[in-house]
C-alpha cells in the first residue's frame, strides 16, 4: 500500500502511510482489491484468517477464497457499507466462519475496494450448540419430535423429486410405565439409554432415531421398502426383548411397532405418521412384542393371511431368484406397488382398493412360480406352444387366490379378479378373457401399466431396459388400445413432474 492518500465516501484525505500503520494493528481483517476484486493490500489479522501471507495473497482475486458470491461494483452504485457471512476458504485445513463487510473507496480516479473481515467463529458455534438442544432430547442424546417433523418433510420432498421409497417406524415400550411406577423414575430412563443403545446397534448410519415422546421413539429409514424395514424391525425387537430384562426386579420390556411406508401407506407426513401410529397402537392392544405393518394383518390373524403373507414372501424370493431388480435396486413388485398406489390415490381409489391393490401387486406373477427359467429367460421368440405357457400365469395366480375366498372376504375376490385382469386390454384385445375397457377393474388397469411401465425399464434376458422418457413414449403409443388413457395420463404426469436422482 503506497503512501498516497485515499478519499473515503465522507470526503476526507486519509494519507497512505496513516492507512497502513492503523490497519496493520487492527484486530479485525482488512483487505482492499482493485475494482476486479483482486487484492492489493492485507493487514496481519487477515493473514492470520487465510492462513497466508501477504506475498502469497496480493493479486489473489478474492471471490476465490470466500465461499460466497460478491456483487458487481459499478461507478454509480455500491459505496454504502454492506456485509454478509460466508466462510473462508483459504489453503489451509481450517475454515474459518467470518462477517465480511465492504465498501468502495477512491484513490485519485481509481477505484478499490475494502472488506472487512470478523472471526464470528464463537457466535457460529453458540449458534451451532443451541439449535442442536433445541433438536436433541437430552436424556437420551436423540434427535426430538420437532427435528423429526421437520426431517420427515424434508424426507418426503426428496422421495418426491426422485420417486424414492422410505419408511417410518413408530415404537412403544411395552411394560415401561409399570417399571418405572415401581422402581422409579431413574431406573425409567436407564432403560430408556438402555433402548437408545440398543436401537443405535441395529439401525444403519442413513437411518435416523428420534425420542417420539415419552416411552415412544420413531424412525425413519430412507431407501427402505416395507420388507425391508420389517426385517429391521424385527431384528430389533428380538435383540430388545433379550437386553432389556431384568429378572433381580422381575422386569421384561418388549416393543410394540407400526411400520408404514411411502407412497403406499401415506401420501403426506401427517397421513403417513397416522398409520404408523394406528399399526404401533393394533400391535400393542394385541398382546405386545409384535410388529404390525399391514392392516388386513391387524384386522385378523387366522390362517389366511398367514398364507397371503407366505404367498407375499415366496413371490418376492422368486423375482429375487429370477434378478427382476428394478428402479433403485428394489423389485418389480414393490416398484409397481409404490408406483400404483400414487396412481390409485390420483384416480380416486378408497383406502381399502389401494390396500387391495398392494397385494395384487405384490402376487400378480405368483402364477408363474412353476415356470422353468429356461421359458422365462428364452431370447429368441417363443413358439405358441410357449406364448400359452406364459399366457396362462393370470389363471393360475387366479387360481391360487380362488382357494383363499370365502363369503366373508370380499377383498379376497377383489384380489383374485385384479390378477386375473392385470393383462386384460382396453380394446378386447389382451388375455385370458379378452375383456373390454368397462368390464376391467380400474385396480387391474392400473396394475397393467404400472407393470408394463416398469418391465420396460428393467434389464430382461430378451432385452435392454429402456429409459424414462422411452417407456413413458410407448405407454403413450399403447394408450386406448392396450392400456387405459385416463391411467396412462395420470402416470405419465407423475413421472414428468419428477426430477431424475443425482448419482
Amino acid at each position: 500500500m503506497n503512501a498516497t492518500s485515499y478519499t473515503t465516501d465522507t470526503g476526507f484525505l486519509v494519507s497512505g502511510s496513516t492507512l497502513t500503520s492503523f490497519f496493520d494493528n487492527f484486530p479485525k481483517g482488512a483487505v482492499i482489491t482493485d475494482d476486479s476484486k483482486h487484492i492489493q493490500y492485507v493487514n496481519r489479522s487477515a493473514e492470520l484468517l487465510f492462513g497466508l501471507n501477504g506475498g502469497q495473497l496480493k493479486g489473489c482475486s478474492i471471490q476465490h477464497l470466500l465461499s460466497a458470491m460478491l456483487p458487481e461494483f459499478g461507478s454509480d452504485g455500491g459505496r454504502e457499507v454492506d456485509s454478509f457471512e460466508c466462510t473462508l476458504l483459504a489453503t489451509g485445513s481450517q475454515r474459518v466462519p467470518v462477517e465480511v463487510n465492504y465498501c468502495q473507496i477512491e484513490e485519485g480516479g481509481r477505484r478499490l475496494i475494502f472488506f472487512m473481515l470478523d472471526d464470528i467463529t464463537e457466535r457460529v458455534n453458540n449458534q451451532r450448540r443451541l439449535f442442536q438442544q433445541s433438536i436433541t432430547d437430552s436424556l437420551t442424546g436423540l434427535f426430538n419430535r420437532r427435528y423429526f417433523d421437520e426431517r420427515l418433510e424434508q424426507e418426503f420432498g426428496r422421495a418426491s423429486r426422485y420417486r424414492r421409497l422410505f419408511s417410518v417406524i413408530i415404537i412403544d415400550i411395552d411394560g415401561f410405565k409399570q417399571a418405572n411406577d415401581l422402581y422409579g423414575h431413574g431406573y425409567g430412563d436407564q432403560m430408556l439409554q438402555l433402548a437408545t443403545s440398543i436401537f443405535h446397534e441395529t439401525f444403519r448410519d442413513e437411518d435416523t432415531i428420534y425420542r417420539y415422546g415419552g416411552d415412544e421413539f420413531a424412525m425413519i429409514l430412507p431407501e427402505t421398502t416395507k420388507e425391508g424395514t420389517i426385517d429391521v424391525a424385527e431384528r430389533l425387537r428380538e435383540r430388545f426383548t433379550r437386553s432389556c430384562s431384568d429378572m433381580a426386579k422381575r422386569v421384561k420390556l418388549s416393543l410394540s411397532i407400526g411400520v408404514a411406508s411411502h407412497p403406499e401407506d401415506g401420501a403426506d407426513a401427517q397421513g403417513l405418521i397416522g398409520v404408523a401410529d394406528r399399526r404401533m397402537y393394533l400391535a400393542k392392544e394385541s398382546g405386545g412384542n409384535r410388529i404390525s405393518a399391514y392392516d388386513f394383518m391387524t384386522t385378523s390373524n387366522n390362517e389366511v393371511d398367514q398364507l397371503l403373507q407366505s404367498l407375499t414372501s415366496l413371490a418376492q424370493m422368486m423375482e429375487k431368484s429370477r434378478g427382476y431388480r428394478s428402479l433403485g435396486g428394489i423389485g418389480h413388485s414393490q416398484e409397481m406397488r409404490s408406483l400404483g398406489v400414487e396412481v390409485g390415490r390420483r384416480l380416486g381409489l378408497t383406502l381399502e382398493q389401494l390396500q387391495v391393490f398392494e397385494q395384487a401387486a405384490m402376487l400378480h406373477d405368483i402364477g408363474t412360480i412353476h415356470f422353468p427359467n429356461e421359458l422365462l429367460e428364452k431370447q429368441g421368440k417363443l413358439s405358441e406352444q410357449e406364448w400359452h405357457q406364459i399366457r396362462s400365469h393370470t389363471t393360475i395366480g387366479e387360481g391360487i387366490i380362488d382357494m383363499m375366498v370365502t363369503p366373508d372376504r370380499k377383498d379376497l375376490l377383489d384380489l383374485k379378479n385384479i390378477i386375473a385382469q392385470h393383462h386384460e386390454a382396453v380394446d378386447g384385445s389382451g388375455y385370458p378373457n379378452r375383456l373390454r375397457d368397462e368390464q376391467i377393474m380400474v385396480e387391474a388397469k392400473v396394475l397393467a401399466v404400472t407393470d408394463a411401465y416398469s418391465a420396460m425399464q428393467t434389464d430382461r434376458p430378451y432385452r435392454k431396459a429402456m429409459n424414462k422418457s422411452q417407456a413413458l413414449s410407448e405407454l403413450q403409443a399403447l394408450a386406448g388400445s392396450r392400456f387405459c388413457p385416463r391411467v396412462v395420463g395420470e402416470l405419465v404426469q407423475l413421472e414428468m413432474g419428477r426430477e431424475e436422482p443425482i448419482l
